[in-house]
């Protein structure tokens, strides 16, 4: 009897024993392998470097998506990358970028029709999270980043149809344009017709004239639009007179460094003999510029100030003005050329009637930065930036 109460005792406890680590099997977690798409991918699509951060776990997955060109984050959630494509969508840039996972587990990333490989490089690292508006200070860290530019001393070859009234003749006749510039030397020249055109017409960025683009085409189209035409319409208007006055002038389309963008701005460049030196010229804002000397502004001078911080020093003349933003100030303007001094291009010949052929421009970009323009590109900014 003794004996059987002590085998009794001794089922109890062996029951109590296996229940205890049963229950302990049961709290303890699901132990679960890493997930393929788990780290942080690299590599570059359409020549763009970017960078995917993927938290995968069983209790949230994000994906974080940057890149140093196109300053953009987004963390969307709850994504299947074998069964359905994440696609990221950019509306400010026009962009969508779609990644999934292949039979090999590894990241394809699609951007515009080219396809990329992503390399997985390690753990995910947590970053800032942006709504795709570049703020100031990411554009000034990007002029920074990107500040050199390579000299292989390539000369361009641009040229400049002087003193000819074809296409102009009309508006110069009609607004007896030669009694108002007779006698001025070249830089009251460039002046008062940079006045000129800034008080007759105004800026309006959705009101596009058709081509071809002639002065006698862009002063019709504007007086049949509210007296208003967008910044290319302006440029255009602006260094078509200067060259019938004997002024070497040529548009330059200011570019960011998005690609596509979806919004940049057009101004001139007018030499000075006098000077010996390119001015910079916006008529959408009547507006000429000065550095901290005193001294007349030029495009890669505005870059350089942006770099080194000494924007702030720059000034206009009391004539600067923005009709449809009366608000309008420097400091605006400053702010929103920093957006749009990444990158420049121009058209090679300068003549009364520009051409829309796009092959006829030369595009400067700096040094490590890959445009996917169909123009001829360079970095050497001492051939572009030349006197004449």
């Amino acid at each position: 009897m003794k004996a059987f109460k002590k085998n009794r005792i001794l089922f109890l406890l062996f029951c109590l024993c296996c229940f205890s680590l049963l229950s302990a099997c049961e709290q303890q977690p699901e132990i679960t392998e890493p997930s393929p798409i788990h780290g942080q991918w690299k590599g570059q699509v359409s020549g763009i470097d970017i960078t995917l951060d993927i938290f995968d776990s069983p209790e949230q997955q994000q994906v974080l998506f940057s890149s140093p060109a196109l300053l953009a984050a987004y963390l969307p959630t709850d994504c299947d990358f074998s069964e359905q494509p994440l696609v990221l969508q950019l509306p400010k840039l026009d962009i969508s970028i779609e990644i999934r996972l292949d039979d090999q587990q590894q990241l394809l990333c699609k951007m515009k029709n080219s396809y990329s490989l992503l390399q997985r490089e390690g753990d995910p690292q947590r970053g800032e999270v942006m709504d795709g508006s570049p703020t100031l200070e990411h554009r000034l860290t990007l002029l920074r980043q990107f500040s050199e530019f390579s000299g292989d001393e390539t000369e361009i070859p641009f040229t400049y149809d002087l003193f000819s009234r074809e296409g102009c003749s009309q508006t110069i006749e009609r607004y007896d344009l030669d009694n108002q510039m007779e006698g001025l030397n070249d830089l009251e020249l460039i002046l008062a017709l940079l006045d000129w055109t800034g008080s007759h017409f105004y800026h309006n960025g959705y009101s596009q004239p058709p081509w071809p683009i002639t002065v006698d085409s862009l002063v019709n189209y504007c007086e049949t639009h509210e007296q208003s035409v967008n910044c290319h319409g302006l440029a255009q208007l602006l260094a078509g007179l200067l060259r019938a006055y004997g002024i070497k002038a040529k548009i330059i389309y200011c570019l960011p460094v998005e690609q596509p963008f979806s919004d940049c701005h057009v101004v001139v460049h007018a030499y000075s003999n006098q000077l010996n030196q390119w001015i910079l010229l916006d008529p959408s804002y009547r507006a000429v510029f000065f550095d901290e000397n005193g001294d007349y502004l030029d495009l890669p001078h505005l870059r350089q100030a942006y770099i080194e911080g000494r924007s702030d020093k720059i000034t206009t003349w009391e004539k600067f003005h923005h009709p449809n933003s009366p608000e309008t100030s420097l400091q605006h303007w400053l702010d929103y050329m920093a957006k749009n001094t990444f990158r420049f291009c121009c058209f090679i010949p300068n003549t009364p009637t520009p051409t829309n052929d796009w092959q006829a421009q030369i595009e400067l970009v700096p040094d490590g930065y890959h445009s996917h323009s169909v123009d001829a590109v360079t970095s050497d900014a001492g051939a572009f930036w030349a006197l004449p």
